[in-house]
């Protein structure tokens, strides 16, 4: 059995505002014995060499998914016109501020006609360049039927995106999608820990032509 101490009040005062602690604590590890029978739950504070693993009470999870839920409410309020992506992969330290700090990302996203696209990156063998593995149009969420399917649009220009000539960053993504999926987003931002693909959707706001 694992050799972890207990998650005290000042433990959680000293990690809260790490955002992938609070992340870990919303949603813990069960750790059961060699039956299958749950001994304890756990969470960490980081996934790196340094990592401090804890066992932590339903009081303590409880407590972390306020604050969980409380960050989450108020990226969202805030997003304003930002295409929101949201972190799949693993997330590392980027090369530059503007460069992407995780190896996948997605979104979906409405253009400035109202139609629902899905685009998702990644990084490629140098993780300071990107491909570009799905890029659609009039796509949804779920399909009911293969017609259905077929009414989206691939964009190819984007989909041929696979060699290391693309820097991975917020301002050629934020290019190429408003060139290529007719959207006027201003800033890109990736959440790695509070937003998912069903919890927002970026909406493109048309210029207002004076």
């Amino acid at each position: 059995m694992e050799n972890i101490k207990e998650l005290k009040n000042s433990d959680y005062e000293k990690y809260k505002s790490d955002d992938r602690f609070i992340h870990n604590m919303t949603y813990p590890i069960n750790c059961a014995d060699s039956k299958g029978v749950i001994q304890y739950t756990k969470a960490m504070t980081k996934y790196t060499i340094a990592k401090q693993e804890f066992k932590v009470s339903k009081e303590q999870i409880q407590k972390a998914t306020q604050e969980y839920n409380k960050r989450k409410q108020n990226i969202i309020k805030n997003i304003k016109n930002k295409l929101v992506f949201v972190g799949m992969g693993m997330d590392f330290k980027p090369l530059t501020n503007n460069h992407i700090g995780n190896h996948r990302i997605r979104t979906y996203f409405k253009n400035n006609q109202g139609v629902l696209c899905f685009v998702e990156f990644g990084t490629t063998t140098n993780k300071d360049f990107m491909r570009c593995d799905h890029a659609l149009m009039n796509t949804k969420r779920e399909w009911t039927s293969l017609n259905e399917r077929e009414q989206e649009k691939r964009i190819s220009i984007l989909e041929s995106m696979q060699g290391d000539y693309t820097k991975y960053t917020k301002e050629n993504i934020l290019k190429l999608v408003n060139k290529n999926c007719d959207c006027n987003f201003k800033e890109v931002e990736v959440y790695n820990y509070f937003i998912g693909t069903d919890d927002y959707t970026s909406i493109s706001k048309k210029r207002c032509i004076k």
